[in-house]
């Protein structure tokens, strides 16, 4: 945390965005929304887009705030006939308009995909995005559905979530069978159930939706011990490119469950997925060099990659290797540094360390 804070104290818009993001989740600092929000405002205020994001998907936060975008839509606005809308539509798509004015959900969604991205001629407008998105969905768009129900979601209003995801999921949408698996899985909004939440990632995994399939593998997997079945799951999932699926798998072959143990298959799994960017994968496939095989200059490469992310684990080993000198050059005073940024991540190993040195 405290590499991040001096960064932001120089103005360095990320890391406030970062910051942020540790006192929202509560990594490393004791949880505090109205901290979090504050630096993420902090963020915004400096040009960052992604604190600006994270200010509208957690808290409403915008030029105007979703609570105000609600109440259009409670007074039955409807964004086709706003002047504000028709003059922010230019010429090229006004025949989308006409479209959805006639009833086609798919030229709403589609308008406000150019609102949100802002193209097309088209300025970015969150409010405008969000009402032709509602319009969409009211049209009966299944993805419209689906991702309204995911900006909701995302304000953690998980009754009005679960409402469009039934209706996109109703029209076999596998994306929002897959959030109507997380909503069970987790218990918002609902009951928690794990029964329910099998059979709604299993619905969309057999529509081939990879994240279900990884995450319906990982059920099997990780609460019900089901092993093989999770590692044909895996591997459909694997076979779409998941970063998670292989991940997973690799772990299997690691741990032999499953399967045979093979800790040289484990290895080609971690690294397909530590290649694609996943770093619990990046900092696995740096243990298996590190533990496995004494390659520790490339496990290092690795841990690095990993720790770039926020890995806490990754963090720590990159210390354990300064401390010991393995791969790089003795280092107690480096060693002790990358410990201190392993439990500012909340890592008890390196809390542990850091005591003893």
């Amino acid at each position: 945390m405290k590499w991040f804070l001096k960064a932001a104290a120089q103005g360095h818009a990320g890391s406030m965005t970062i910051i942020g993001g540790f006192y929202f989740h509560g990594r490393g600092v004791e949880q505090n929304k109205s901290t979090a929000r504050e630096w993420w405002k902090k963020a915004a205020a400096n040009g960052d887009d992604e604190a600006k994001e994270m200010l509208m998907n957690r808290f409403g936060d915008d030029d105007a705030s979703v609570d105000r975008v609600t109440r259009h839509f409670a007074r039955g606005d409807d964004p086709s006939v706003d002047r504000e809308a028709e003059v922010k539509l230019p010429r090229n798509i006004r025949d989308l308009a006409k479209k959805a004015n006639a009833g086609c959900g798919e030229a709403a969604r589609t308008i406000a995909w150019h609102f949100f991205h802002g193209t097309d001629g088209v300025e970015k407008d969150t409010e405008l995005h969000f009402r032709w998105l509602v319009k969409a969905a009211e049209l009966g768009d299944a993805k419209a559905q689906c991702r309204i129900g995911s900006e909701y979601n995302q304000m953690s209003n998980y009754d009005a979530a679960r409402k469009w995801f039934d209706k996109a999921a109703a029209q076999g949408n596998a994306d929002a069978m897959n959030n109507l698996g997380a909503l069970y899985y987790k218990g918002q909004g609902v009951e928690k159930n794990i029964s329910t939440a099998a059979e709604w990632y299993l619905k969309a995994a057999m529509k081939g939706n990879s994240h279900a399939q990884y995450t319906y593998g990982a059920l099997l997997d990780i609460d019900m011990n089901q092993h093989e079945d999770a590692m044909k799951w895996y591997l459909k999932a694997a076979a779409q490119g998941d970063a998670n699926a292989m991940n997973n798998l690799a772990l299997l072959y690691f741990n032999g469950k499953g399967v045979e143990r093979n800790v040289s298959t484990a290895a080609e799994w971690f690294l397909k997925a530590a290649s694609k960017g996943d770093r619990e994968a990046q900092c696995n496939y740096g243990n298996i060099l590190f533990e496995e095989m004494g390659q520790y200059e490339d496990a290092m490469k690795w841990y690095m990659k990993a720790a770039a992310q926020g890995h806490a684990e990754a963090t720590h080993n990159i210390g354990t290797l300064y401390f010991r000198g393995d791969g790089v050059e003795q280092n107690k005073w480096t060693a002790r540094e990358w410990w201190e940024k392993a439990a500012a991540y909340g890592c008890e190993e390196a809390k542990t360390n850091l005591l003893k040195c």
